[in-house]
């Protein structure tokens, strides 16, 4: 069987991943607190502070989210038709050869992690290996990836199915 074709795709911050890790955190905290005041039968007030106390975190972790994902820049993923390699653009213009596994898939939206290939093939500078990639998890939208969504798609999937060609049981074509 043949393999996909090549695609390549720079993948920056997906705000909806920034908004839904920052609302997550809000939420536990304040359902934390609000079951704290609750125990701690405070006056009905208090326990709406305490419930609102999820806020601050929430505000926090989107501010510190936006700020994460400006600083380690977009991440290039390179799919040449047999192997997967990705780069930080603003750290290093070399690509290193990684493995991206599918985490989550909602049709439109995607999670990725993208695990760093073994060591075996590692660059080595100077006598001492380079510094390796650490696996990192990105989300990508259908809106964001554009006209290389459905190439994606379909070469993620490959990948998966232990490069057959077939595609991998219990996960959806395409």
């Amino acid at each position: 069987m043949r393999s996909p074709l090549p695609v390549s795709l720079d993948i920056g911050p997906e705000p909806v991943w920034l908004v839904f890790q920052g609302l997550t955190l809000g939420l536990a905290v304040s359902v934390i607190a609000f079951w704290a005041a609750a125990l701690a039968e405070v006056a009905p007030p208090w326990a709406a502070a305490a419930a609102a106390s999820g806020l601050l975190p929430a505000g926090l972790t989107l501010l510190l989210g936006r700020f994460r994902a400006r600083r380690l820049g977009p991440l290039r993923l390179v799919f040449d038709g047999q192997v997967w390699t990705c780069a930080r653009l603003d750290r290093s213009p070399a690509r290193e050869r990684c493995t991206p596994v599918v985490a989550l898939d909602l049709g439109s939206w995607m999670l990725l992690r993208i695990d760093p290939a073994d060591g075996s093939d590692a660059p080595v500078q100077a006598g001492r290996p380079a510094r390796r990639a650490r696996r990192c998890w990105v989300a990508l939208s259908r809106r964001s990836a554009a006209a290389h969504w459905h190439a994606l798609r379909v070469a993620l999937y490959w990948a998966d199915s232990g490069q057959t060609g077939r595609p991998a049981q219990g996960r959806p074509e395409g």
